[in-house]
């Protein structure tokens, strides 16, 4: 975030491994902003926004977080692990109720 509160970029242990220590820049005195991703160029998501539209813009565009914004500020930063957790109980969800439903189609109680 900037002075005024507005997304100034992203960094990620990634940028730290790739851009600083394979660039054998040292770390100790790098600044963040030589190796994050600024702001003009963040992959940003809404709350509208469903896990499945993340997914897909994650795979495509090969990140693996994406700061969520709400009336122009950050809410918060949803990861790719946060996606799949969430698309795995949804899965598991539908799985059960399918599962159900085969059981006893018409939710008839037994008798």
């Amino acid at each position: 975030m900037d002075s005024s509160n507005a997304i100034a970029g992203i960094a990620t242990e990634r940028d730290l491994l790739y851009k600083c220590h394979e660039s054998g820049h040292d770390p100790k005195k790098t600044r963040i902003t030589e190796i994050m991703t600024p702001a003009e160029r963040i992959i940003i998501g809404t709350l509208e926004d469903s896990t499945t539209y993340l997914m897909k813009v994650m795979t495509e565009k090969k990140i693996r977080h994406v700061p969520i914004i709400d009336n122009e500020k950050l809410v918060g930063v949803i990861s790719v692990r946060d996606v799949i957790r969430t698309t795995l109980e949804e899965s598991e969800t539908e799985a059960r109720m399918l599962r159900d439903f085969v059981r006893n189609p018409y939710g008839i109680p037994p008798l």
